[in-house]
């Protein structure tokens, strides 16, 4: 965490349109004095920037924000928090990753940016990859890493001079494309270390989401830490954008816990409490699952 007395933010404009697009206030600006957690799959705490909407393509995304710079700082220095909840996201990921094996030609090397620990990397081997990389901008996600996985982790932020052009079969980040300030750049550098026919697979939120409508700015995924947020139509046309031939683009449902979800529920005021009655519940109960379609979109792609 660190202190946001005095940062300096910056104006950005719609990814996809570019920065002749007007934009319409969805929701204000609601940072506090205090400091600033990055920490994932921390209880939300309904903070965020303003929130605008691309008046042209609909794109929803936050401006102003910090700068790169505080923002990569924040990330270096954020807690990572091991839970119940880690062991359904990857069984989630590999999933997601075994639907897609047909369409790989070949299953040498493996990507996966904000790979964390890199659970997801001990499942792609799994999987039949040769080779798998990682990188992480976390400290102590890397440090907490299997011994075996910990050498393939680079610890930085994903950029083009970290890998060789065409390096890579298939290239996955989950839950990492709402917190980029520069998507096209990102994907721009994920198009140039993938082979051709090599695919992207993205697991992000969707700002059209069931729980978006009914909890508005108390959603969730309205936070500090997500700087544009896409639905299926706009996740198409930013990969379009940037070279990249779709192969679906699907809402998608996914594991929770019973701890972690009523963890992570948008809680109103008086009801708060309940969170507090979660270390109380039988562990067995707690760790319990249920798959619900809440907020996720999945996305499937080739280079070409």
């Amino acid at each position: 965490m660190s202190k946001i007395s005095m940062v300096p933010k910056n104006e950005i404009k719609c990814a996809i349109c570019g920065p002749a697009a007007s934009y319409s206030v969805l929701y204000p600006e609601r940072i506090s004095k205090k400091n600033i957690d990055f920490t994932s799959r921390k209880v939300p705490e309904k903070t965020h920037y303003r929130i605008v909407k691309c008046d042209k393509c609909g794109l929803t995304y936050s401006n102003p924000i910090f700068s790169d710079e505080y923002i990569n700082q924040l990330y270096r220095e954020s807690e990572f928090i091991e839970e119940p909840q880690l062991e359904n996201m990857v069984n989630d990921y590999k999933a997601e990753l075994k639907e897609i094996l047909p369409f790989v030609k070949n299953k040498q090397r493996l990507l996966d940016i904000g790979c964390a620990n890199g659970f997801f990397l001990k499942a792609a081997l799994e999987l039949g990859f040769e080779e798998v990389w990682g990188v992480e901008p976390n400290e102590e996600a890397i440090k907490k890493a299997d011994p075996e996985i910990r050498p393939k982790i680079i610890n930085a932020v994903f950029s083009e001079d970290l890998f060789e052009p065409e390096f890579f079969d298939v290239v996955c980040f989950f839950h990492l494309f709402d917190h980029l300030t520069n998507p096209n750049e990102f994907l721009k550098n994920v198009h140039r270390v993938l082979r051709k026919d090599g695919l992207l697979l993205a697991m992000n939120h969707d700002s059209r989401s069931l729980t978006a409508k009914i909890f508005g700015e108390y959603s969730p995924i309205f936070d500090i830490e997500h700087i544009f947020l896409f639905d299926k139509k706009t996740m198409r046309m930013i990969l379009e954008k940037n070279g990249f031939r779709i192969i679906d683009v699907k809402d998608i449902k996914n594991n929770f816990t019973i701890g972690h979800s009523l963890k992570i529920f948008p809680w109103p005021k008086g009801l708060k409490w309940i969170r507090r009655l979660i270390p109380r519940i039988p562990t067995k109960l707690a760790n319990q699952n249920i798959k619900v379609g809440w907020w996720n979109i999945l996305s499937i792609a080739k280079k070409f």
